[in-house]
């Protein structure tokens, strides 16, 4: 295993020990409640079942004026109706389909990392620590959020990119964003690389997925339109405008740490709306600039690192379970650290990437004073460090070739 990987894998154990060590002595000391591993002392699939009462009334007015409202665009009501269809057996099948995507996502890295010719027993460490312990999957589990669908299309999107088959990644990530609004930042990829049919096709895919379900939805087109406004407009209201520290922890958004910030110098009234305005100008604009004037000119694995991480870093709230984004980029890396190693060639950055997805991927929020845990603001800080590295080091096309058409290689020493 390159020395690179090594660093990764150790950084990864250690801060994901600590932080279960950690959480059995707070356990003992009946402090878990205050500072645990878990996100926060709710129910288990808490996300899954938030909306059941309200979709009582889908398919009416009602459904858009009650007092809970829809927080997620049309197409997320589609799935969450499927789902609730399903009666007793919803949490069951929803648990065996995330249970069976991570453990197929991590076959099939297995199998690529075997293939470049990692040996079998490091190649399985990498592969199922990273499964088993990575705090995002503990998160996306306990909550039972629909951030798994979305993360099959990224990651499909992804896969399709580095394949060349730009039309349906732009397909795949326009039905993410459909789905959640922000998986729209990676269309950005096309901008940079000219590529004008496939984020046309993409921008029709998300109006012609948007229009279908909001068909569905109902009772008319008009008032599922405004009702998905408002309640979006309401989760923005709600949840940016306002500081909960149960919630502060577990939000790794850039506008995260100045919230924290902002809510000591405002003695803890909660109430912050008065900054989302300001950050989502400051903070569009710089990744504007970062975007159009230096990652539009790297090669495509800068691009998407730096796309994947302003996906889940930019929201002026992004919770820890959407960090689930990041694995398919991670394993991208990945490949692109073997194919270097085994050509003797190093990289610079790598490092400093896979460091900070070694802060991404475990928690950190056994560190706590009072009410204040860094855990968010260590993951944004992290999130600003792999954007940096990103661009800054370009990564040579020749090392993601080989991502979508991978062949034998000499075995790398463990």
């Amino acid at each position: 295993m390159p020395p690179v990987l090594r660093l990764f894998t150790a950084a990864f154990l250690v801060l994901s020990a600590i932080s279960a060590v950690a959480s059995d002595i707070y356990y003992h000391l009946n402090r878990f409640r205050q500072c645990c591993t878990l996100i926060y002392d709710d129910p288990l699939f808490v996300d899954l079942w938030h909306y059941a009462y309200i979709f009582r009334f889908f398919h009416t007015a009602a459904f858009f004026s009650n007092a809970e409202r829809f927080a997620y665009p049309a197409p997320s009501a589609v799935i969450y109706d499927a789902l609730y269809h399903l009666g007793p057996h919803a949490q069951a099948i929803f648990l065996a389909t995330e249970l069976a995507s991570c453990i197929l996502a991590a076959i099939l890295f297995f199998q690529c990392v075997r293939r470049i010719g990692l040996r079998r027993f490091p190649a399985a460490i990498l592969a199922i620590s990273t499964l088993v312990f990575s705090y995002p999957l503990l998160c996306l589990f306990q909550a039972g959020n629909i951030e798994i669908f979305l993360c099959m299309l990224t990651a499909g999107g992804m896969v399709a990119v580095l394949n060349k088959r730009e039309n349906a990644a732009a397909i795949l990530w326009a039905a993410a964003g459909a789905l959640k609004i922000y998986p729209l930042v990676l269309l950005g990829l096309f901008l940079s690389r000219d590529k004008w049919r496939s984020l046309v096709i993409g921008i029709a895919a998300f109006l012609a997925i948007s229009f279908l379900s909001m068909w569905f939805v109902g009772p008319t087109i008009p008032v599922a339109f405004a009702g998905t406004l408002n309640g979006v407009g309401g989760f923005v209201s709600s949840y940016v405008g306002m500081a909960r520290t149960e919630e502060l922890s577990v939000d790794h958004s850039i506008l995260a740490p100045i919230k924290v910030f902002a809510f000591v110098l405002a003695h803890r009234t909660g109430t912050l709306s008065y900054l989302t305005k300001p950050y989502l100008v400051i903070a569009g604009t710089l990744a504007l600039l970062a975007f159009f004037l230096r990652a539009r000119h790297m090669p495509i694995a800068n691009q998407l690192l730096f796309l994947f991480a302003a996906m889940v870093a930019l929201p002026p709230v992004s919770y820890d379970h959407t960090l689930v984004h990041l694995y398919a980029p991670w394993a991208m890396l990945v490949v692109i650290a073997l194919r270097a190693a085994a050509a003797g060639v190093t990289l610079p950055g790598l490092r400093t990437c896979f460091l900070s997805f070694a802060v991404l991927f475990t928690s950190q929020r056994f560190i706590y004073y009072h009410w204040i845990h860094p855990n968010g603001t260590f993951k944004a800080i992290a999130l600003i460090l792999l954007m940096t590295a990103v661009l800054r080091y370009p990564i040579p096309r020749q090392s993601c070739d080989t991502i979508a058409h991978p062949h034998p290689e000499s075995h790398l020493s463990a």
